[in-house]
């Protein structure tokens, strides 16, 4: 056991985010794509979308803070189908973070009902690379941006697609901009915002990650999963542990959740979010890679199980609680 735990601890590794800078008409900012990097050479190696949204999610929020990466300014979050039907974690504010739906996400009622409950909690969806055709035209009622690659667009089919969307209601970002020419014409189209190599190529914020311990959040994961659990308890746990304290202080201090004066205390923090967004904070922790020493189709594999456990358990009128962790045990303590 005490191999297990020596191993099981990461201490200091770099961390990187990248970021590209989106425009107004004017040439003001309003915010920031926010990018999947595992290195400082400006590129992204990944092969699992939903590792690459976890990660990112935990780098902004956990490690590198939000608004270090973008200030007050709007933070552009890819996400993959998991994120947008329940499967994933989600354990984001809405005030300062735009969803951007990817083009490769198969729009099925499971989505389009995830989509309607995120916008009625007041998160913004922007539709990244949307094409208009007869499968994908029904997002167009769940977009608040519509994200147009004017690279791969003709110049006779773009003004019919900003007419389009704009009536539809939707503000439109011209993406993949490279010219000052394409900058011009998207302007006196009518594009709200503005990205690409014109402006800015993506640039790489990078910091140091916490020492992180994956069976700290493990157990401390089954707490919350108990339905006695006292605040007490939680907080404790959580206080002992400096790297779970300052991540947890860090992500409820973040300008998305625009309080209104600094929490301070991990009781206070706890209160605030409450068990579910706790239990969503750890998971993302367990899928990212600041708390894995295992392959990540394990992780995933184990919280999948643990909720079809959990789901199973209150079709059958059983406590949920205690069979997500039942689910989850197996995977982690193999």
């Amino acid at each position: 056991m005490a191999d297990e735990l020596h191993e099981d601890v990461h201490i200091n590794e770099d961390v990187y985010i990248g970021r590209q800078p989106i425009y107004n008409a004017k040439l003001e900012l309003v915010g920031y794509e926010l990018l999947y990097r595992d290195n400082s050479n400006n590129n992204a190696n990944f092969n699992d979308g939903d590792y690459a949204s976890s990660q990112v999610i935990i780098n902004t929020f956990m490690e590198l803070g939000l608004e270090n990466i973008v200030g007050s300014s709007l933070a552009f979050i890819n996400l993959t189908r998991g994120f947008f039907n329940g499967d994933q974690p989600f354990p984001l504010a809405k005030e300062q973070v735009v969803l951007e739906f990817l083009e490769d996400i198969d729009p099925d009622q499971t989505v389009l009902d995830g989509l309607t409950q995120l916008r009625e909690n007041g998160f913004r969806i922007a539709l990244d690379d949307y094409i208009y055709d007869d499968q994908h035209k029904v997002l167009l009622d769940y977009a608040d941006i519509v994200k147009v690659d004017v690279a791969h667009v003709s110049d006779e089919q773009l003004p019919e697609l900003v007419a389009l969307y704009k009536e539809r209601g939707a503000t439109l970002l011209a993406e993949k901009v490279e010219s000052y020419g394409q900058f011009t014409r998207c302007q006196a189209l009518g594009f709200n915002y503005f990205q690409g190599y014109f402006f800015c190529k993506p640039k790489i914020i990078q910091g140091k990650q916490l020492p992180s311990n994956r069976i700290a959040v493990m157990n401390l994961l089954a707490e919350v999963q108990n339905p006695e659990v006292e605040i007490s308890t939680l907080e404790e746990k959580i206080t002992n542990n400096v790297t779970l304290s300052f991540r947890l202080l860090r992500y409820i201090n973040c300008a998305s959740f625009a309080l209104r004066r600094e929490v301070e205390s991990v009781h206070q923090a706890i209160v605030l979010l409450g068990l579910q967004n706790i239990k969503n904070w750890l998971s993302l922790m367990l899928m990212a890679k600041g708390g894995n020493d295992k392959p990540h189709e394990l992780m995933t594999t184990a919280l999948l199980r643990a909720r079809m456990c959990e789901t199973l358990a209150a079709d059958q009128g059983l406590v949920r609680e205690q069979a997500f962790t039942v689910g989850e045990a197996p995977q982690f303590n193999g």
